[in-house]
């Protein structure tokens, strides 16, 4: 299992000289005739390729975040693969490893490693500059690719006026 036939030579010896010839296998029978002198055959197996395959997934939902990363590796052979970097999502794990294994059984989910991510959040606090308060003051646990953002009232105090919303203490940056 997981090993293909390669190749095969029959080794042997004649007065010194030394001769390796090649030979052919039917199926797995293997017939050589020993003469005198000896022979000697060698059989080859090189390990078969099979497909893996990492996925990057949103845990709880399993929607994929991004393309797979697929390739092919010899049976036994380990692989492995670092979380990537999904904009607005933080991976649960930072690498996964495998071991090759042939396709008896179901080799879909032998050579599959997925790595799940959760959303990031933020946390929106309003802040009033000058005097006046919002309601709400602060806004917690948004999902940054998700979430909606509630928004907050301004109300200036007497002799104040509401200017806008600004990303900045200074008020510069207008949003």
């Amino acid at each position: 299992e997981g090993f293909q036939f390669k190749s095969a030579t029959a080794n042997h010896e004649v007065n010194g000289v030394k001769t390796d010839v090649p030979i052919t296998i039917n199926g797995s029978q293997v017939s050589a005739k020993v003469s005198e002198e000896g022979l000697l055959i060698e059989l080859y197996y090189d390990r078969i390729l099979y497909p893996y395959e990492f996925r990057f997934l949103q845990q709880g939902t399993d929607a994929v975040l991004r393309d797979p990363i697929q390739g092919t590796a010899r049976y036994g052979s380990q692989e492995t693969q670092a979380a990537v970097s999904i904009p607005g999502y933080t991976c649960t794990s930072a690498n996964q490893s495998m071991t090759i294994q042939s396709e008896n059984g179901s080799a879909a989910v032998k050579n599959v490693r997925i790595f799940y991510y959760v959303e990031q959040t933020v946390t929106i606090e309003y802040v009033p500059v000058g005097g006046g308060t919002t309601s709400p003051p602060i806004q917690t646990n948004i999902p940054v690719i998700s979430g909606i953002v509630g928004g907050s009232v301004a109300a200036p105090n007497a002799g104040y006026v509401f200017k806008g919303w600004y990303s900045d203490s200074a008020c510069t940056q207008l949003l």
